[in-house]
Parts: structure tokens; sequence; C-alpha cells
């Protein structure tokens, strides 16, 4: 006798005992439901990752390796945004020098995710709060074309 998880189009279940149907019923049920989630999260029409990262170089190890894991089972990253690069106006020798590491972490960005979409937002005075900041942000990457 096949499967009953064979094929969840055809499966025999008048075989088995009520208790062993309704458990298999359940398992073939969820599977489907599974199948139904899985094809939506490989259609890049319907779906994709954006993954957040600052120019620092943990965040951009775990990006790449979670993009090309991403990659490889056929899901759809729709791109990086980086986020709080330092600003070319913001001044003083401290920021200047976090400045000059930054710009080698957007450059590894560059070369390690340069298949995707990555627009970048400055670091803000602030903390981002509230609909009006997160309006211009928004505003800002559609310009970027996100």
């Amino acid at each position: 006798m096949a499967s009953p998880f064979d094929d969840p189009k055809e499966n025999e279940l008048a075989d088995l005992d009520d208790k062993t149907r309704d458990v298999a019923k359940t398992l073939i049920d969820r599977r489907r439901l599974f199948h139904q989630a899985r094809r939506r999260i490989e259609n890049a029409d319907e779906s994709g990752f954006l993954f957040v990262l600052t120019p620092e170089r943990l965040p951009i190890l775990e990006t790449a390796r979670a993009v090309a894991t991403l990659e490889e089972a056929h899901v759809p990253v729709a791109g990086t945004l980086v986020n709080r690069v330092i600003p070319p106006e913001a001044d003083g020798v401290f920021l200047n020098a976090r400045r000059e590491q930054e710009a080698t972490y957007l450059a590894r960005i560059d070369v390690e995710l340069g298949h995707l979409p990555r627009p970048r937002l400055p670091w803000l005075p602030t903390d981002v709060q509230g609909i009006e900041i997160l309006e211009q942000l928004a505003e800002r990457l559609e310009a970027e074309g996100f």
C-alpha cells in the first residue's frame, strides 16, 4: 500500500482506522499549506526579503550570509537597506575618523551585496519616531526607486 503522504492529491485513507486517518488528513492538510506558503515565498511578484544593516563589520557578515542562504533556496531578496550612514555634513575629528572607517564598510557592502538594490539612509540626529519622520524616510526611499 502506498503511503498517504506520497502524493497529496491521491491519498488512499480508506484502509486506515479512524484515528490514523484523522492524523494523516491533518498532516496532508498541513503539507498542502506549507507547499502553498513556499510557492508564495519563492514568487518574487508576491514577496521578497529586505535586509536592513548598518555599515559595520558584523552586520555585513550576517546579512551576506543570510542573503546567500535565501538565494540558494531560491527565495527572492528584494534588496538591502543601509541604515545610519554618517551624513557628509557631519563634522569633527571623531566623525571624520568614523566616516573613513565607514567608507571601507560601504565599499564592502557594494562588493558583497552589489547584485541587490542598496539605498542608504543617513544617521539621523534623533531616533526615528512618529509618522512625520517615517513619511520622510519613505519619500526618500521612493525617490531612490524603492
